[in-house]
């Protein structure tokens, strides 16, 4: 837990916002944009990292489950090439799996 609180802290401090210090997005250590569903305060913690690092990994998964849900309604919608390239790479994973899972048990 606590080489990830090191590692999270450690990647969005390129993604604090201005003189708010707000967070509202995440880039993975691949490169990979994940906007979140709340802005996170990080003045609001008044100092305490942990608060507000528990914060953003509870937004992280909540972020991931609303990618996850637009991925799912999107599937049938758009091309393939251009559902892959528009989503994050754990809904792209976990929508095909749940479709090709589908198709088999058909």
């Amino acid at each position: 837990f606590f080489f990830f609180k090191q590692k999270t802290a450690y990647e969005i401090s390129a993604c604090l916002v201005g003189s708010e210090m707000c967070i509202r997005d995440r880039y993975s250590s691949e490169g990979e944009f994940v906007p979140f569903v709340r802005e996170i305060d990080t003045v609001a913690a008044r100092g305490n990292v942990e608060q507000w690092l528990l914060q953003v990994e509870e937004v992280m998964i909540e972020s991931v489950k609303d990618q996850v849900e637009k991925a799912k309604k999107e599937y049938t919608q758009k091309p393939r090439k251009e559902w892959v390239l528009g989503r994050c790479g754990q809904a792209v994973l976990a929508i095909g799996m749940v479709s090709v899972s589908y198709t088999h048990l058909r």
